[in-house]
């Protein structure tokens, strides 16, 4: 499923099913099985399941994404859509990751930049997930180019082990041993 736009009639059949602002799940009042995660701010539908449980889990996920969703709205608007999708599918298949990390395996190098600005930009680049693993080493895997760029220019450490002691330059020699070179 695309990110789409739902227009103001089509979201009229549907009833919202919590009280979030930001990512709220929906429900296809005449269907009634049917359930949407929908960003509210544009009337975007994100994901469509049977299941209720699924979309409220991948709602509440994304909500904890406000400064990443922030940045990616302020950057460029024509692209938002395509990079939520982006966004969404790292979410759905990446549970332990943060801001950061999510936004290094989007290949999201100026969103990186912004979320770094006004603190301590190596201690964000260098945040491990709760499963031990690196914004570099997330780039580097997601042969995320710009990221790595970025991540290596903010100050990400390429020798910090991940929970089974590889570091970035494993992943890089797993992967494309030049992306390192950048």
């Amino acid at each position: 499923l695309q990110v789409e736009a739902l227009n103001a009639s089509k979201l009229k059949t549907f009833k919202k099913c919590d009280s979030s602002y930001l990512f709220s799940v929906y429900t296809d009042k005449p269907k009634d099985g049917t359930f949407y995660v929908v960003y509210v701010a544009r009337s975007l539908n994100v994901w469509r399941t049977g299941s209720k449980e699924e979309a409220t889990r991948l709602r509440d996920r994304l909500n904890k994404l406000k400064p990443l969703i922030s940045a990616l709205e302020k950057a460029d608007s024509k692209t938002f859509p395509k990079e939520l999708e982006q966004l969404r599918q790292s979410v759905q298949n990446n549970h332990t990751y943060g801001n950061i990390h999510h936004a290094a395996a989007c290949n999201f190098a100026s969103i990186i930049r912004k979320l770094c600005e006004n603190k301590q930009h190596e201690i964000v680049v260098n945040e491990a997930t709760t499963d031990g693993c690196f914004p570099l080493q997330i780039a580097v895997a997601n042969e995320a180019k710009e990221s790595v760029q970025e991540l290596l220019r903010l100050g990400a450490s390429a020798t910090k082990p991940d929970c089974h002691l590889r570091n970035a330059i494993h992943y890089a020699a797993e992967r494309d041993p030049e992306i390192l070179e950048v």
